[in-house]
C-alpha cells in the first residue's frame, strides 16, 4: 500500500498581540515552536512571520506577561 503525502507549504501569519485588558503589547516577541522563524510586534502590536506549515504552534512572549503558545489551524 502506497503512502501519500502532502507537501506543507510555508505560512505567513498576521496578527496584533493584545493584553487581557485591549492594550496592546510592544516588542513581544512572537516565534514558531520547534524551529528558528521569529518576529516582534511593532509599536502598534502588530506581527508579521512566515511559518513552515498552517499547523504550526507560536509562542508569544513578552517581558512582563505570561507566555502563551497558540496552535494554528491551517
Amino acid at each position: 500500500m502506497e503512502r501519500a503525502f502532502l507537501k506543507q507549504e510555508p505560512v505567513t501569519v498576521t496578527g496584533q498581540v493584545r493584553a487581557a485588558d485591549g492594550s496592546v503589547i510592544v516588542n513581544a516577541t512572537i516565534k514558531e515552536k520547534g524551529k528558528t522563524a521569529t518576529a516582534v510586534t511593532d509599536d502598534q502590536g502588530n506581527f508579521s512571520i512566515t511559518v513552515s506549515h498552517g499547523n504550526a504552534t507560536l509562542i508569544i512572549s513578552a517581558i512582563g506577561y505570561q507566555t502563551q503558545e497558540l496552535a494554528l489551524k491551517n
